[in-house]
């Protein structure tokens, strides 16, 4: 189950990550910023 569970985390960041990157990559500005931090919130 703590494999799942790790497993399922690293997907959840990876997903993050890449829509990270695609909003950094749309604009650099502040929007993506505050984007990012509110995902890392719903941790």
């Amino acid at each position: 189950e703590h494999d799942a569970r790790l497993n399922a985390l690293e997907r959840h960041m990876g997903v993050i990550a890449e829509a990270t990157e695609v909003s950094l990559s749309q604009d650099a500005g502040e929007a993506s910023i505050s984007d990012r931090k509110e995902l890392f919130d719903l941790e």
